[in-house]
This record gives C-alpha cells, structure tokens and sequence, in this order.
C-alpha cells in the first residue's frame, strides 16, 4: 500500500520507505523490542506510567535474554517541561542503551518535552523510541524535528479509523540492521525497509482502506484546524474545572504541555460514579480509568462548547 505510506510520511513528516504499516502500537513496539541488536546486561529504562503495549515486550525481553528493564518514576501531576528532562536525564546509566517513552502520557494527558529528552539521550548514545498512541491526529508531529530513532502511533484514536490500523517509522540507519520478528517473502528486502515489517501474511484489506479515508478526511479539513480546536476545547475544559474547589486536574498545569485529555477527579466521588453521572445526566462518556478514582475527559472535533458546558455543570452538580 505505498499511497497509504505516503500520506502517513506526510502527516508524521517521515520518509515512506522507513515506514511500515502494522496492526496497532503494541506490535510495532513488539517488532522494535524483538528486532534490536542487544546483549544481556544492556538497559532499556522507561517511566512508571507507560501503556503495557508499549512496555511488555520489553520485559519479556529481559525474561528470555537477559537485558535489564528499568521504570523511573515521573510525577503525577507533572509540573512543568524541566521537571521531565531532570528527571529522565537522572535516570540515565552508563548501561543504559534504550529509553522508551510515551509522547503523551495516557494517564495525564501530559505532552512531554521529547525533542530536548532524544537530544539528551543521543548525547550519550541511547537509542530513543517513542509511543504516540495518543498524538497521532490530535498533535501536530515530525518526527526529524523530534530526532528519535524510531515512533510507534496508531489510527483508530484521534484520526478515527478503523481498529487494526497502526505503524512504525524507524530511522534508516537503524532500521537496516532490524531483524524481523513476524517474517515472510519480503523478510530480507533492504530496497524497501518499511515493506519488510508491513509483509507479514495475510491481512484484512477492508481496514486499510478505511485508513486511508480517516487520513483523507484529517486532510481535507487541515490538520491544523484541527489541532487548534482540540486545544482549544481542550482548554476550556481545563480552564473551567480549575475553577471548582473540590475538583483535582491531574493533567500538568503548563498548558503548552496540555492537548485534548483533561484528567481529574471531584473529591469524595469515584470515577465510576462520575462516569455513571454522566451517562444519566447527558449520555456523556468520559471514561473512569486507572483505579477508578479519576475520568479521562478527551474532547474532539465533532464536540461542541456547549457540550463542555454540559459537562461542567454535571461535575459542578456532583461535587455539590
């Protein structure tokens, strides 16, 4: 499917050829952690608030061969751009030969500063692979600005097409030397890298497809009349929540570091109970996550302000 790696190169401001299609985040991330040339005793280091997507094939790694699997602990709420870098940049060993991170944090909403973290880590030659499950048609993203070595994101999300829509884009230097974990006819073929990963067996087509309509629709109406309307609903989400006492945003304070996901709680309630608060109030579904103490609240293009209103005056009523 080259048009459909094509318009993905566009959005992500990639090269095609080192991009491969495949199913979803966790295998791309899979096909990364399985393909890596590393011996036992080399550390791969990544926060405590990953998706097990993004970290298990790593850990099985460490069960099989031996390399070392490290979490360091990022704050909850995250409080400014510096406090990551510090933080990360502590974390690093004199073994450490991967780092693995989300560009945004599930859990918070929280866009971390990873174009400065991948400059830090290519300081000391460790290789950076990025998790953009949740950037991917709700962030603007290039990926040569960033200077990763490699960013795994999905479709089914913030561009709206069909589950079983994901890729990998690995920079060509490294991707060369990948081993392919899932392998068939094209396995060895070094004229097309990306295409070695997206040959993998038979497939369903009819998802493709539909990718490419998602990605043509992002298209038409502009990429970044969306983002901006994410952001801004986004935004006065967040702005109105700060102003009810019982309320706690656990998304950072620094708006720069805020998109579409607002998590938070009211005091005394579960997340649950405010889930269930408002599906009977308004049919609204802001999803109790974690251990149901909070909701992660994502607004999108097809939402309205006076839907966010709705929503406020639900958690004002909750909150008493």
């Amino acid at each position: 499917m080259p048009e459909i790696r094509e318009k993905i190169a566009r959005l992500i401001h990639a090269d095609a050829p080192s991009l491969a299609l495949t199913d979803n985040v966790t295998s791309a991330m899979s096909y990364i952690a399985e393909g890596l040339t590393l011996k036992p005793g080399d550390e791969v280091i990544t926060s405590n608030q990953e998706h097990g997507g993004g970290r298990s094939s790593w850990i099985v790694r460490e069960k099989r061969e031996g390399i070392r699997y490290r979490e360091f602990e990022l704050g909850k709420p995250i409080r400014d751009p510096q406090q990551v870098i510090d933080t990360i940049v502590k974390s690093f060993r004199p073994e450490t030969r991967v780092l693995v991170l989300s560009h945004m944090i599930t859990g918070s909403g929280a866009l971390l500063p990873v174009k400065e973290i991948c400059a830090e880590a290519r300081q000391r030659g460790i290789l950076t692979v990025l998790d953009g499950a949740q950037i991917i048609g709700q962030v603007a993203l290039d990926v040569q600005d960033i200077g990763c070595d490699a960013y795994v994101g999905c479709f089914h999300k913030w561009i709206g097409a069909p589950p079983g829509t994901g890729f990998m884009w690995v920079r060509p230097e490294i991707l060369k030397n990948l081993w392919t974990s899932v392998s068939s006819y094209q396995w060895n073929n070094h004229e097309d890298e990306g295409f070695r990963f997206t040959q993998r067996g038979t497939g369903n087509y009819s998802v493709l497809l539909g990718l490419e309509a998602a990605l043509d629709f992002h298209f038409d109406i502009g990429p970044q009349r969306v983002y901006d309307r994410i952001k801004f609903l986004g935004n006065y989400l967040r702005e109105g929540l700060r102003k009810m006492p019982k309320v706690k945003v656990f998304s950072p304070a620094t708006e720069t570091m805020c998109a579409s996901i607002t998590v938070y709680n009211v005091q005394g309630v579960t997340g649950a109970q405010l889930q269930d608060a408002f599906w009977n109030e308004a049919r609204m579904r802001p999803r109790s996550q974690g251990d149901e103490f909070c909701v992660r609240h994502c607004t999108h293009i097809f939402n309205s302000k006076q839907e966010l209103d709705t929503a406020l005056r639900i958690v004002r009523k909750v909150a008493g």
